[in-house]
């Protein structure tokens, strides 16, 4: 089901199924067998004006020392202690990530 409905939770799982096992135990089992929970990719066709516009950003700021010095950068996490936050998940196995089954 994990494979056909890539989507699916692990919660989902364990109710179509209807084991009586914990939704951990389901997790694991599907860890088990290399389907992990990734975030979707979400590929961004860039044409030869968007390449070209980058290129010359990263040329115009090449040489740039003092400026870097005053810019922020952050990871940006997210940590969910509660219920679930919303966010679709896509199983996929090893190697399975730019298939158009998990974009």
């Amino acid at each position: 089901m994990a494979v056909v409905h890539r989507t699916a939770s692990s919660a989902e799982i364990r109710a179509a199924v209807g084991t009586t096992e914990t939704q951990r135990t389901v997790t694991n089992r599907l860890l088990q067998g290399q389907l992990r929970a990734r975030r979707p990719v979400a590929c961004i066709p860039l044409t030869p004006n968007h390449c070209r516009l980058r290129r010359e950003w990263c040329q115009a700021r090449a040489h740039w020392r003092t400026e870097w010095r005053s810019v922020a950068f952050s990871d940006e996490s997210r940590f969910c202690l509660g219920a679930s936050d919303g966010r679709v998940l896509v199983r996929t196995r090893t190697g399975e990530r730019l298939q158009p089954t998990c974009l």
